[in-house]
């Protein structure tokens, strides 16, 4: 996740607001992983569940949001190459 980010992170000054949106998606699935980091208690199944629970319908949204963006456009980043956007998340 976090490579996908630089990329998001670098075409914010091309693209702020849709950058923007993805960044703060992407910092959603962050602060679930922080919950669990700090719950050094919780069980791998446990674990699994919250990830089920509360990461799979961010991803599922984010993921149709950048299928529908990229229909649009493909943003230029500072290298003058195509953003390269992730479209599997790792959703089946």
């Amino acid at each position: 996740m976090t490579h996908a980010r630089r990329y998001f992170d670098e075409a914010v000054s091309n693209d702020a607001s849709r950058a923007k949106h993805v960044i703060t998606e992407i910092a959603k699935l962050y602060a679930i992983e922080q919950q669990i980091r700090d719950t050094p208690t919780m069980e791998e199944r446990d674990i699994c569940l919250k990830r089920i629970k509360e990461a799979s319908p961010i991803l599922e949204a984010l993921q149709t949001w950048l299928q529908a963006e990229a229909l649009k456009s493909l943003p230029i980043v500072r290298s003058g190459k195509p953003l390269p956007i992730p479209l599997n998340c790792g959703i089946d």
